[in-house]
């Protein structure tokens, strides 16, 4: 398990993320601290409870498996908590944030994980958060490693401003990037070309 762990890492180190075919990728051991500089360096005007990252090394090496490492990402899902299929371009995109009743509407994805799911088994809040329930969520990843190429996680980061405009959704602002709270061995950081 952990030569297959540091061989799929060293692959992680080498790719290059869909819709930023140029994106210089650069991994680094990130903290909530380092996130919040960043974000605010970005000025981004966020709420800290709003702030979740990946929760294992693990679950980092399922999403680039899965392709979940693809940046600017959001994700929709229904008042029950179910994904809605997400093929949507830049306009409906945002027409989908200015009428978020229309997502309770959408084809659901049955291949996806539940909000539930996600944030059980996926994702680690920064700080507490109260989940409301029977409303839309919408989760938005953004990586710092991607920050040579700014409007990557620009786009993220209007995404957020936009949704958070609205009480009754929940909205998620997460980070893909390495958590320092991983605590990972000196042999994964050399593969995934942290020193």
């Amino acid at each position: 398990m952990k030569k297959s762990l540091i061989l799929l890492l060293f692959f992680v180190s080498s790719c290059m993320i869909t819709h930023t075919r140029n994106a210089k990728i650069d991994f680094a051991l990130e903290t909530k601290e380092s996130l919040e500089n960043y974000l605010s360096d970005n000025n981004l005007e966020f709420q800290r409870n709003d702030l979740y990252s990946l929760n294992s090394i693990y679950t980092f090496a399922e999403f680039n498996d899965q392709n979940k490492l693809n940046l600017p990402e959001i994700l929709f899902f229904n008042k029950e908590g179910k994904q809605v299929k997400n093929v949507f371009n830049k306009k409906e995109c945002s027409n989908i944030i200015s009428d978020f009743e229309q997502v309770n509407n959408l084809e659901i994805d049955d291949s996806k994980a539940s909000f539930e799911n996600l944030l059980k088994n996926n994702l680690k809040p920064l700080y507490f958060k109260d989940i409301k329930k029977d409303v839309v969520s919408a989760v938005i990843f953004y990586g710092k490693f991607v920050s040579s190429h700014k409007s990557i996680n620009k786009q993220s980061f209007t995404w957020y401003e936009e949704i958070s405009k609205y009480d009754n959704v929940n909205v998620l602002l997460v980070s893909l990037d390495v958590m320092e709270e991983w605590n990972l061995s000196e042999e994964t950081r050399k593969s995934i070309g942290i020193k």
